[in-house]
């Protein structure tokens, strides 16, 4: 959550310019389909961790009706979501992935003993540096927007100053 949060708020707020810088301008369309799949990138390392530990633990049958459930969710979700083009596929993976992640989640949950409290006290700090990361981008891309017209200038020097702050 650490990594993760703070990654989905730079792919999300610099999706346009890191679309251009590593697929050119002809790519725009690509832009909202990456900000959309950015956000579930907590839930998905989140179920890999749990599925790593189901399997550890040989919980193989609790974990695989989850996986078919998952599944299944994917693919009418895809279904549905192909109405509306790209974005609405990408809509309909984040509600799959979520869901996977709150079963995966319950079900590491109820390996180790914890409980959803525990889960969410551990994201709380990630969320303060989620918060610290946007203002930070948002601040340096006014200040620095004007100055560099290159968006591969900009992107380092927004990435150099979060390294430095975080």
């Amino acid at each position: 959550a650490l990594i993760s949060l703070p990654l989905s708020v730079f792919i999300i707020t610099l999706a346009p310019e890191i679309v251009n810088v590593f697929l050119g301008s002809q790519w725009d369309e690509v832009v909202a389909p990456l900000q959309i799949l950015s956000v579930v990138l907590i839930f998905r390392l989140g179920y890999r961790f749990s599925d790593t530990l189901a399997r550890s633990i040989g919980a193989v049958y609790r974990r695989a009706w989850r996986q078919y459930v998952f599944a299944i969710t994917v693919l009418l979700g895809s279904l549905i979501g192909k109405q509306w083009g790209i974005q609405g596929v990408s809509f309909s993976i984040i509600i799959a992935v979520a869901i996977n992640f709150l079963l995966m989640t319950h079900l590491s949950i109820k390996i180790v003993k914890g409980s959803w409290s525990q889960i969410i006290k551990a994201h709380f700090h990630p969320l303060i540096l989620s918060i610290i990361t946007y203002i930070c981008i948002i601040t340096v891309r006014g200040v620095f927007q004007n100055i560099f017209s290159s968006d591969f200038i900009l992107l380092i020097m927004i990435s150099l100053i979060l390294m430095i702050i975080n």
